[in-house]
């Protein structure tokens, strides 16, 4: 349509869209995205996320965290009495 502009949305997002896309602070993303060579595509000096790796990269990240043998808060707290299948089985459920 003339005159009609239309937003065309992208699955490839800038450095400051990923990390608002994941949530974290940009800094925060900038640290995981080295310390873990994140894929991207785009250059070096402007790279582009897909938004696709950057729920995989979420997705996995979470379940490790969840994981009791990966993260030592997730034994439970001694004052609750919380352990970690009882609550997975609650976010399960």
């Amino acid at each position: 349509m003339p005159g009609h502009t239309e937003k065309i949305e992208s699955p490839w997002l800038t450095p400051k869209e990923a990390a608002q896309y994941c949530r974290i602070s940009l800094s925060l993303f900038n640290q995981k995205r080295r310390e873990l060579n994140l894929k991207h595509g785009g250059t070096p000096r402007r790279p582009r996320f897909h938004k696709d790796e950057l729920d995989y990269w979420m997705n996995k990240r979470f379940t490790e965290e969840m994981e009791p043998e990966n993260n030592p808060r997730s034994v439970g707290n001694p004052r609750r009495g919380l352990k970690y299948e009882s609550y997975k089985s609650r976010l399960l459920h």
